[in-house]
């Protein structure tokens, strides 16, 4: 279910400051013995230094795979560390509305394989993925991780490519109509509505 996938290796100092940092923060250990930065504010988490970095990823993805001038893009990350310790991630997706992408950037990933994913029949596919590696698939795959067997830190950020408007083009290939996304108050989730603005 990849629809992009390329290798960007990070300087393994740099990553180990942000393992570090992650794991000393004592808001971002979860019940399930992995450490996240998903529930942390964005001045707490770690990856917010790769921001720039990962803004021209997604930009290069969108480019690549045709959303760019078709929609407004934006994306946002979270880091997690396991150990092997940790529990299963049990399966899961990523959409709630308006996630047309999500990625996971294998920073630090052991020699055997923890991340799959799972189709409508409950068959699994492990991707070959080594550290470095970005995969990019649609955000309501399902998937799930498993703690490495090794010793050591697992570490991966993960992140969404949301649309807020999606243009829409006649048969003259002219930009006219669009889809506009509202959120629901409760912010999970929301509602693609029709405008005939430009």
């Amino acid at each position: 279910m990849i629809l992009w996938q390329k290798n960007y290796k990070f300087d393994s100092t740099l990553i180990d400051n942000l393992i570090f940092k992650l794991i000393n923060d004592k808001n971002s250990f979860d019940n399930n013995k992995y450490y996240t930065s998903y529930f942390l504010s964005y001045k707490n988490q770690p990856e917010k230094i790769l921001h720039k970095k990962y803004k021209k990823i997604c930009t290069k993805v969108s480019k690549d795979l045709g959303l760019h001038h078709r929609a407004s893009l934006t994306f946002d990350t979270w880091m997690q560390v396991y150990t092997n310790e940790s529990k299963l991630f049990v399966p899961h997706d990523h959409f709630s509305g308006n996630e047309l992408l999500s990625w996971v950037h294998f920073l630090r990933e052991p020699e055997e394989q923890c991340f799959c994913f799972i189709d409508s029949r409950g068959n699994k596919n492990y991707p070959q993925v080594q550290s470095g590696d970005l995969i990019v698939f649609p955000s309501w795959t399902w998937h799930e991780a498993f703690p490495p067997k090794s010793k050591g830190y697992r570490s991966i950020i993960s992140g969404n490519i949301y649309a807020s408007v999606m243009f829409i083009r006649d048969k003259s290939n002219k930009q006219s109509p669009k889809m506009i996304y509202e959120k629901f108050e409760n912010e999970y989730g929301g509602t693609w509505k029709f405008s005939n603005e430009l």
